[in-house]
């Protein structure tokens, strides 16, 4: 392992980088949070050509006071970020990349990093751009899921905006398209959607109360809803777990087509005290 460091803080941002542009793109989103969270910024590579220094030269170009840890690790790419994020706050990583980072969000590292992480990961897309827009949590009523909307809360607190909760009910299997649900149902699903909503955010909404607060309930896909209503959102968040609409978000179809419609980068928050199995 090769390591460069600056001075450091207590708390850590982990980066994982291969020289590709859109890992440069994740590169300074993760580089801009550190900054606001008052972090340290540790960039990962499995790529030993020049791309640690290449990497951590642009972020202190545009942060120079930021504090900057990099690391070459002779490992897999997915392997090598589980490795680091075992001492660090959370993990960004951009959803595509070159080398040993190609297909991180369609393939197997995505999947890997999501499910062994040992602390929050998030997921940026290309293009995804710096904005203030609100900040959306998937809301769904599970343990997880509560745990997602202080984190929401709270960056939405931190930068001024909203939050807006989606609360997504997943359509039943149907055998054919003419016996979608009746109107009534819908609305039937629709309220105990709101009602779900209210209950996922109450302990969150009491600890900031000056975030205004949207709540969108709905009855359709999951993935489809979440990423349309977050259209013009600065972040989602959601549970690495959930139940009902959001149940298996990070093992399944749900997740993958969630990160890949995502117009904004993806926080997948993980309890604190939860153990992620080795890769």
């Amino acid at each position: 392992m090769n390591e460069t460091s600056n001075l450091s803080t207590d708390h850590t941002i982990v980066v994982g980088v291969d020289g590709s542009d859109h890992s440069s793109h994740a590169l300074m989103w993760a580089a801009a949070w550190a900054a606001t969270h008052n972090s340290t910024l540790h960039i990962v590579t499995a790529d030993t050509i020049g791309v640690l220094e290449s990497a951590r030269n642009e972020v202190l170009t545009a942060y120079p006071h930021l504090s900057v840890l990099g690391s070459e690790l002779a490992m897999s790419p997915a392997a090598a970020l589980v490795e680091a994020s075992s001492d660090a706050d959370l993990v960004v990583v951009g959803n595509r990349g070159r080398g040993g980072w190609q297909g991180l969000l369609l393939g197997s590292v995505s999947a890997t990093v999501s499910d062994h992480s040992k602390c929050p990961v998030v997921v940026v897309p290309h293009q995804a751009v710096h904005q203030e827009g609100p900040v959306v949590l998937g809301a769904d009523g599970s343990p997880e899921s509560i745990l997602a909307a202080h984190t929401a809360f709270a960056e939405a607190d931190r930068h001024g905006v909203g939050v807006i909760v989606g609360q997504v009910t997943k359509l039943p299997m149907v055998a054919s398209a003419n016996l979608l649900p009746a109107k009534e149902d819908f609305e039937l699903m629709e309220g105990d959607a709101q009602a779900v909503a209210e209950e996922t955010i109450a302990a969150a909404r009491a600890a900031y109360p000056n975030v205004p607060v949207e709540i969108v309930a709905k009855a359709g896909d999951p993935a489809y809803e979440l990423a349309d209503i977050a259209a013009g959102a600065s972040l989602i968040v959601v549970g690495n777990r959930g139940r009902g609409g959001f149940r298996e978000l990070l093992l399944g179809s749900v997740s993958r087509s969630l990160l890949q419609r995502a117009s904004c980068p993806v926080l997948i928050v993980r309890p604190h005290h939860e153990v992620a199995a080795e890769v």
